[in-house]
């Protein structure tokens, strides 16, 4: 018995998160994540999400004093929450956990800070593409600093992140000491992004569905998943609604499970919910992706993945052989479906395996 559709999510934004997935899941159009993340105090004291082209339009003189205040309120918890009495408790060496919330507290603040900037650069304003510039370069020569004096601090960042920023120069000496830079860091040689060369999508004789299957798992994880995983726009989001409260600064705690609920019954899908609440991708961490991306798969169709075209051959062997054993349809579509579940996760955690 095929598994009844799923009713659509009740509130605006879960809808367009579900559309934009269908049309990335299921239309493969490749859309990038269209939602920025902003924090607001009136009328209520909340999060929101905006279309990208909303957040890069010039704020009116009101909107600038609300987010003048959203920065004032940033600042003014983080210095509430971390009081020089307690600074010594923050030590890396001693308590990295604090010490990880600290830096995320004051990253919320540098954030905001430079959200604004921005919008009086795109009004316009040369001072503030200036001051734009002058923060990235002096990020970048903080990093190359850091890079020369503890390489093996900065390496296992940069080998994880498919692009670095870097001090730009054009002196031959400057270029050759960056690209020589990028080179030891290797940059990008386990981002996720760019593993996808070590598999083939060329079916062969003993693989007639490796196309297909690589094509899928390629969309679940990069259209899907990790888009809505790695930008920490829908965790703070759906954090925020659950709790009811925005005054949580940097990295939040996982959702409980009664907030996870919460959420599924104001409309979000549960897929989403248990997609914001993942670790970050790793080899341990894969199936645990992978299950959350079969759960939107499954979401995409009504809840019968074989109801794809291109996928409903791969679990025929399954099926098959139910058949001969004298299974009822339902059964057969059930274990069909089990053989496409079971080939797609061996392609996804084949494809985006990470290198030790």
């Amino acid at each position: 018995m095929k598994a009844k559709k799923k009713s659509a999510p009740t509130n605006a934004e879960a809808q367009s998160m579900a559309e934009w997935a269908y049309r990335n899941l299921r239309q493969n159009k490749s859309e990038p994540f269209p939602y920025t993340f902003e924090f607001q105090f009136e009328p209520t004291r909340m999060a929101k999400l905006v279309t990208q082209q909303e957040s890069e339009k010039p704020f009116d003189a009101s909107e600038i004093r609300q987010q003048v205040e959203v920065l004032s309120n940033l600042a003014s918890n983080a210095a509430a929450r971390y009081t020089v009495a307690r600074v010594e408790t923050f030590a890396p060496s001693t308590n990295p956990a604090n010490a990880d919330e600290l830096v995320a507290c004051l990253d919320d603040v540098v954030k905001q800070a430079n959200k604004l900037v921005f919008q009086f650069a795109i009004a316009g304003s040369r001072k503030a593409v200036e001051r734009l510039a002058a923060r990235s370069l002096g990020s970048a020569i903080a990093l190359l600093k850091l890079t020369r004096s503890n390489l093996d601090l900065v390496k296992p960042v940069a080998r994880q992140w498919c692009m670095w920023p870097v001090a730009y120069n054009p002196h031959w000496n400057s270029k050759k000491e960056m690209e020589e830079m990028i080179k030891k860091l290797e940059v990008g040689r386990v981002a996720p992004e760019n593993v996808q060369g070590k598999w083939s999508n060329v079916n062969t004789e003993g693989q007639p569905f490796k196309k297909v299957l690589g094509t899928y798992a390629a969309r679940i994880m990069q259209h899907v998943l990790r888009p809505l995983h790695d930008i920490p726009t829908m965790r703070q989001r759906l954090v925020a609604e659950a709790r009811m409260d925005i005054s949580f600064l940097g990295n939040p705690p996982p959702l409980t499970g009664e907030e996870k609920e919460r959420l599924i019954a104001q409309g979000w899908p549960r897929w989403i919910v248990d997609l914001v609440n993942l670790p970050p991708f790793s080899n341990e961490a894969a199936k645990d992706w992978f299950e959350v991306g079969w759960a939107a798969l499954k979401e995409m169709t009504g809840g019968n993945v074989t109801s794809i075209k291109e996928l409903r051959p791969i679990g025929e062997s399954r099926a098959k052989e139910w058949r001969a054993q004298g299974a009822s349809v339902a059964q057969q579509e059930n274990q069909r479906e089990c053989g496409i579940h079971d080939q797609l996760r061996k392609s996804f955690l084949h494809r985006f395996r990470l290198a030790e």
